[in-house]
């Protein structure tokens, strides 16, 4: 990836593709906390309309730029903001009904000019809808590093006047869910970085077009997109551990107390944040564990309750689980963005010790 005064040289051939987005662009799970939420969002997505309006990418040796307006991104959340202000304390009746039906939902549509720095190709007009998905996936991640929840790719089209325009379905529902956890008082807390230090360090992460992942910090990111299609199932609680392992550098099925320890030293809880971070990733553990090894009951794929009463224990406790494996995660790397961290590396020293309880 390339900066923007690099990308502005390039003019050989151009292709428009436009990108409709849901009109839940943002949080969408509850109105909890949405003052200084929704804060967060507007300043993310004004940073967004100079930062990733025009990108380069490098890919088979060619220099493709994307040029994009994300303004009507920034009109639309803070629209709906103004409704929400004046929504705020009034009393059901004939305003609040009028002022709630100007609440816009529609779907958000932004241009982007897909050029590429060598002559047209058979096949580009594919291939430039192609970039800009990759690219949508970049933000999205960048956006939801920098504010949790301020952006989802669920539903989204990207559409080029041909048959193949799918919806991309990338969701932040976890992002959604981890950020009311950590308004509400849950350790560990999130918090906005400037989307100008999750550029530069995604830049560095990221730095060329590529599906195999070159590091472990790219094994991560691409965890996490896994982890946002917009499903819940015990494979999450494994994929979860999976980034958990790779980012702090353990081997499968390695004892837990050192996956424990390392996320200690990373995000520095108190003892009774430390006491909650052992409990609750013992339980993850056992999850995962017994699913891997076929103990876990799996609900039906409908997860049904109104057919069966006792899904709702179970799915709850499936949930509970995500929620916090992947409020770690999030944390854990919003700590090493904060610190400019590519990688987080851990030494391993000899000293004398006292004996501790077991986890």
């Amino acid at each position: 990836m390339t900066s923007s005064s690099e990308a502005s040289e390039l003019s050989t051939s151009v292709w428009d593709v436009r990108v409709r987005l849901n009109g839940h662009i943002t949080r969408s799970i509850s109105d909890d906390y949405w003052q200084s939420i929704d804060a967060e969002h507007i300043a993310c997505w004004k940073d967004a309309t100079t930062l990733l309006g025009l990108r380069a990418l490098q890919s088979n040796g060619a220099t493709i730029s994307l040029a994009a307006n994300w303004s009507p991104v920034v009109r639309r959340i803070k629209h709906n903001t103004g409704i929400q202000q004046k929504l705020e304390g009034l009393e059901r009746g004939a305003e609040y009904f009028s002022l709630l039906r100007k609440f816009k939902m529609s779907p958000v549509d932004i241009d982007v000019a897909v050029s590429m720095d060598r002559p047209a190709e058979p096949g580009d007009l594919l291939m430039s809808r192609e970039y800009v998905e990759y690219f949508l996936s970049d933000m999205f991640i960048m956006l939801n590093l920098s504010s949790p929840a301020s952006f989802t790719l669920y539903a989204a089209k990207i559409i080029t006047g041909q048959k193949f325009d799918s919806p991309i379905n990338i969701s932040n529902y976890f992002f959604d869910s981890v950020s009311l956890r950590s308004y509400s008082g849950i350790w560990p807390r999130l918090k906005s970085i400037p989307l100008s230090d999750v550029v530069s360090w995604y830049e560095r992460v990221r730095p060329t077009v590529r599906m195999s992942p070159a590091t472990r910090m790219e094994k991560v990111i691409f965890a996490i997109l896994h982890l946002s299609d917009g499903n819940v199932s015990p494979v999450t609680i494994v994929w979860i551990f999976y980034a958990l392992e790779t980012l702090f550098d353990t081997s499968p099925g390695e004892n837990l107390r050192i996956i424990i320890r390392r996320i200690s030293l990373l995000l520095s809880p108190n003892q009774k944040e430390a006491a909650y971070l052992r409990k609750q990733m013992r339980e993850l553990y056992n999850i995962r564990s017994a699913f891997v090894h076929g103990g876990l009951d799996v609900i039906h794929p409908l997860h049904n309750e109104l057919l069966d009463k006792s899904v709702d224990a179970m799915w709850s406790k499936l949930m509970e689980a995500a929620d916090f494996g992947f409020h770690i995660l999030v944390a854990s790397v919003q700590e090493a963005v904060r610190r400019g961290w590519e990688e987080i590396a851990f030494k391993e020293t000899l000293f004398a010790g006292q004996s501790e309880s077991q986890d």
